[in-house]
């Protein structure tokens, strides 16, 4: 690593790192910067390379990034209706601009009536129109680089040149060039409108719903389709699949979530007039290519916009976007819909398998903590004395809290349970079978109060984990008693169900800030690594592979007969197994209860 690239002040090391300058506008800012959270300089230096590798990394894919930028070029066939949508959409607000910064017309009579006439003569597609679309829509394809069939338009966008404006027959009849012109009509239409707003006093801005939400009359598809009893709109058919039985089965808030924005995206970008069965390929690519332009949260990050204009601002600043995980979690909501649509004959084919982003089976992988990374995280504050379990967790202080923060680390370590799995738990959950006590991961019953209602990942993760002697020596029953003597129902009353539907999101996120602190945070590394680190244990404990099954709840796909047999064996055998779990140099005295 560079020396440069450490700096000291006022006894504290920061990693800074100079942006070239070629790269500045595309990075956000002119340095890197970032507490090391040390005064010791070995340990800075260490902390340092990690992040100088990353920061390397990043600058050497911008450059990559903006290098492949630089020579692509798109064919008119190519286009998508996003890309459309952008080329209109950003045009459209040079002209609200222009409109703006205009002085009021000193005869507004008149601006307004040859507004009207130019509204009227859009909406009888005249020749004085038509002409003026084509030219239009010619120059956004020039202004934007985009290739034709026969030959570039590059050699006529310079000044005076006597080579006229002219698309080739051929790709004036492509459908990409048909949905650009409609778009460039209604653009043409919306722009007057705003002019004579503007003119009599109203404030005026862009509303791109009116260009691309609603097909222009005449146009639609559902005006070639006559009376086709099988054709059914948009949000006929939202209406159909919310009610059909699968879906109203489905109750993991996340999930309702992801259908929910992923109809809000259709819906804006088609229209919910847009007949289904008119929908086509190059309209799935569109919606595929909005989801994956998008920002993380986009109706968080840039409230007020719509979602097209929040991918185009997201573009600008040079914003994250969604994980490709998460992009192809959407278009699965989107896909069940239009799969929905099929079977019941609304459409004829849908094929959104293709269309999904290569997740990385590496990035997707957790690692294991090691046991300097175990020791340093319980030997944190809250673990040997804080200011309290909430905001003063970090602080040292007098006080040893034993909430759900305490606890869930441990469990974790000793039993490989979920996050959600631990905080979900009932102290019914929690019993003696025969002289070993145990916790029993299940599910609800369907008609449970959602309030206190329990999930489990998968059939294989129902099981049984006799607890670990080191829990026991922790304490972990005397929490048990407690919360009974309190009569409450749940083991950790003091973590509440988020609005997804699960105890673990705000966990999770603390956590995140929590290892920062006092490990070398990775993407690797978070809470689901205690889960990889048991397994790494239940390895090195050299357990039979029934037992592996047994206590993780992992599928090996080995069977239903096998599945069931594992799931049969005795408490008592399971928690011989469990007594091996070891992790040699992890001292935890510090946290046993002393009667």
């Amino acid at each position: 690593m560079p020396t440069n690239r450490l700096l000291n002040r006022k006894g504290t090391w920061y990693f800074r790192a100079k942006v070239p300058a070629e790269l500045v506008e595309a990075f956000g800012q002119r340095e890197a910067k970032k507490s090391l959270r040390t005064s010791d300089k070995r340990v800075a230096r260490k902390r340092a390379d990690v992040l100088s590798v990353q920061f390397d990394a990043k600058i050497d894919d911008l450059r990559r990034k903006l290098a492949a930028s630089a020579s692509q070029r798109v064919n008119l066939r190519q286009l998508s209706r996003f890309q459309i949508n952008r080329m209109v959409s950003t045009w459209v607000e040079k002209q609200i601009a222009e409109i703006e910064g205009s002085p009021i017309p000193e005869d507004i009579e008149e601006y307004v009536k040859d507004a009207q006439i130019g509204l009227g003569e859009l909406e009888r597609y005249d020749p004085n129109a038509r002409a003026s679309i084509l030219d239009q829509a010619t120059r956004l394809l020039a202004e934007n680089d985009i290739t034709l069939k026969k030959r570039d338009l590059s050699p006529i966008r310079a000044e005076h040149s006597p080579q006229p404006f002219e698309i080739p027959e051929t790709d004036r009849e492509s459908e990409q060039f048909q949905v650009l012109c409609k778009a460039v009509r209604r653009a043409f239409v919306h722009v007057l409108e705003a002019g004579i707003k503007d003119a009599k006093g109203h404030t005026i801005r862009p509303d791109f719903g009116s260009i691309f939400g609603v097909v222009a009359e005449g146009n639609s598809p559902s005006a070639k389709l006559g009376n086709d009893p099988n054709a059914v709109t948009l949000a006929e058919l939202k209406e159909r699949f919310d009610k059909s039985p699968r879906r109203k089965k489905a109750k993991a808030q996340k999930a309702k979530d992801k259908h929910e924005l992923s109809w809000l995206i259709a819906k804006e970008l088609f229209g919910e007039d847009q007949v289904v069965s008119a929908l086509t390929r190059a309209d799935f690519r569109a919606y595929f290519e909005l989801v994956s332009a998008l920002p993380p949260r986009p109706q968080t990050s840039y409230p007020g916009m719509t979602f097209q204009e929040a991918a185009e601002a997201a573009r600008n600043d040079h914003a994250a976007r969604l994980a490709p995980a998460t992009v192809n979690a959407y278009m699965d909501a989107f896909g069940r819909m239009m799969r929905f649509a099929k079977n019941e004959g609304f459409i004829e084919t849908v094929n959104l398998r293709e269309l999904s982003l290569p997740v990385s089976v590496e990035d997707q992988v957790r690692e294991p903590f090691t046991v300097g990374e175990l020791n340093a995280i319980f030997a944190a504050p809250l673990y040997t004395g804080c200011v309290d379990d909430f905001n003063g967790y970090a602080k040292p202080g007098p006080n040893r809290p034993r909430g759900h923060r305490f606890w869930v680390p441990l469990i974790a370590l000793f039993t490989g349970m979920r996050l959600n799995e631990i905080l979900q738990l009932h102290l019914s959950d929690i019993r003696d079978d025969k002289g070993t006590w145990c916790i029993y991961v299940e599910r609800s019953p369907d008609d449970a109060d959602f309030a206190v209602s329990k999930r489990v990942k998968s059939a294989a993760g129902k099981r049984c984990v006799p607890i670990h002697p080191e829990l026991i020596r922790i304490g972990l029953l005397d929490r048990v008693n407690a919360m009974q003597r309190a009569n409450e129902v749940r083991l950790f009353p003091d973590a509440a169900k988020s609005g997804d539907g699960y105890y673990s999101s705000p966990t999770s996120k603390w956590f995140g800030r929590f290892l920062e602190r006092y490990i070398e945070k990775t993407p690797r590394k978070v809470f689901h690594s205690f889960r990889h680190t048991f397994r790494d244990a239940i390895a090195d404990a050299e357990l039979p592979h029934d037992a592996t099954v047994a206590l993780g709840g992992w599928s090996f796909s080995t069977g239903a007969q096998d599945e069931r047999y594992f799931h049969s064996i005795k408490p008592e055998k399971l928690a011989s197994y469990i007594d091996r779990i070891r992790y040699e140099g992890l001292d935890l005295s510090h946290l046993y209860v002393t009667k």
